[in-house]
């Protein structure tokens, strides 16, 4: 479980340092528009949770169901 999260670490890194470059070339650029988009650290975070989530249900089934 614990690869899980360092997977998701390392893509959400990997996601904002492409995400951020793209955006400076973007505002370099004379004519630039603002254009709101959904955030990244929403979707890190709602992945967080679904795996802490299977993560404690699997604690729960071992613990209940032996």
């Amino acid at each position: 479980m614990d690869s899980a999260f360092i997977g998701i670490g390392t893509s959400a890194i990997v996601l904002a340092a492409l995400e951020h470059r793209k955006e400076l070339r973007h505002i370099q650029k004379d004519d630039y528009i603002y254009q709101p988009r959904s955030s990244l650290a929403f979707t890190v975070a709602i992945s967080i949770s679904v795996t802490g989530l299977f993560a404690f249900i699997g604690i729960l089934l071992k613990s209940y169901g032996s």
